[in-house]
This record gives structure tokens, C-alpha cells and sequence, in this order.
């Protein structure tokens, strides 16, 4: 579980017991959490912005964004993201993602395939 302000917590399925418990100094409001096993973890940030996890226990990497990021994916070997304005991608390893920009913003992202806020679907741009 997470919380808006870096918190998260490791449960047990069986008895509820804490695992894992830490608090992450973030600079913005988590806004979502993404997770793949080739990836890691993807905290995405309020107003713009995604911080960057190896492991639960690792310290994050923080990378601007133009905008809000509202969705996001780790495909084979990247994250590909969808947003405010923008997509982008950050192949694991680099130090800078890759943006472009869109007209209407992404709100949802299936495959190679953004859904925009006025309902259309379009290609992805990166």
C-alpha cells in the first residue's frame, strides 16, 4: 500500500502483518504506482514528474516530465508513459526520457495506443 505523502507498507496475505515499511522523501504528492517485474517501480507525481524504483528498498531516481503523467506501461525494456500534452519513454538504464508532444492529452494507454480526454484513440507518439 502507498500513500499520497512516500509512505508504503509490505503486508502479509496471510495475517496482515507488516513486511516492509518505508517512507520515501518525494517531492510532490504521488498521484499512482506502477509496477513490472523487468521494470521495477514507477511513482508517478502530482504535478508532473516520475520517480523511478529498482526495488522497494532502493532510493529513488527522480525524472521530469513536460507535464502530469497520467498513465504508464514498462514495455520489454522501457517505460512509455501518456499525459498532460505528452507522451514519453525512458529505456531502463537511461538518464533521459524521450517526449513529444500531442494536441489533446493522453489519458490512458493500451499497447501502442493512447486514449485521449476527448475520447479518441491515437498512436502513440514516441
Amino acid at each position: 500500500m502507498w500513500s499520497e505523502a512516500g509512505g508504503m507498507v509490505v503486508l502479509d496475505h496471510d495475517d496482515g502483518s507488516s513486511l516492509l515499511s518505508r517512507e520515501l522523501v518525494l517531492p510532490d504528492i504521488l498521484k499512482d504506482v506502477k509496477s513490472s517485474d523487468e521494470g521495477g517501480w514507477l511513482l508517478i507525481l502530482s504535478s508532473g514528474g516520475v520517480a523511478l524504483l529498482e526495488s522497494l528498498e532502493s532510493e529513488p531516481r527522480f525524472v521530469r516530465t513536460p507535464g502530469p503523467v497520467l498513465d504508464a506501461v514498462h514495455d520489454d525494456s522501457r517505460w512509455r508513459w501518456t499525459g498532460w500534452r505528452h507522451d514519453g519513454e525512458l529505456f531502463d538504464g537511461a538518464q533521459l526520457p524521450k517526449c513529444a508532444t500531442r494536441e489533446e492529452v493522453g489519458v490512458a494507454l493500451v499497447g501502442d495506443t493512447v486514449l485521449t480526454n476527448d475520447g479518441d484513440w491515437d498512436d502513440i507518439r514516441v
